[in-house]
């Protein structure tokens, strides 16, 4: 599984190889088998996770540095962010939470991302912890809050003038 496989950017040693299978051994299914229970919580209570209106505020981004999450991991934040009824959709790692003097609440689980880099010849595979803003307790200040847009509602009309509004274009 790992063979050609650079990881954390540097080429694992046999022993590297076989202490990073054990450690993720089973996580993947894990989250999987979380995505599945919160699309399943959210059913439950009659929300199509994947009909939900458009918004950019939607779109999961890092805390600190404001960058969008990207490819499957969009759609497992957005997903968590549903099921768990989080307020927003801004994520840190444990570090940022730390390097803020902010500490997660007691009893948080983190989402796993997984970020696929290099090339095909030197392929890196990375998986981060990270927590919503909800799960996290921050003193006054540590985070900017991005100002609030615009809900869209489910009509063509308000959809698209959300659009609009929340694309930011001039």
């Amino acid at each position: 599984y790992w063979t050609g496989v650079t990881v954390m950017g540097c080429e694992p040693s046999e022993q590297e190889i076989e202490s990073r299978t054990n450690q993720w051994a089973g996580r993947i299914p894990e989250e999987f088998e979380r995505v599945v229970e919160d699309l399943l919580k959210l059913m439950k209570r009659g929300v199509a996770p994947w009909r939900v209106p458009w918004s950019a505020e939607m779109l999961p981004r890092n805390a600190v540095t404001r960058r969008r999450y990207s490819g499957s991991n969009v759609g497992w934040l957005i997903l968590r962010q549903l099921s768990q009824d989080y307020p927003t959709s801004l994520w840190m790692t444990a570090l940022q939470v730390e390097k803020v003097g902010g500490h997660l609440k007691d009893g948080e689980s983190p989402a796993v991302i997984i970020y696929f880099g290099g090339g095909p010849y030197n392929p890196v595979v990375k998986c981060h912890e990270v927590y919503n803003l909800a799960q996290i307790d921050l003193p006054d200040g540590a985070i900017s809050m991005p100002k609030p847009r615009v809900r869209a509602s489910p009509t063509s009309k308000s959809l698209a003038a959300a659009f609009l509004i929340n694309s930011q274009m001039k």
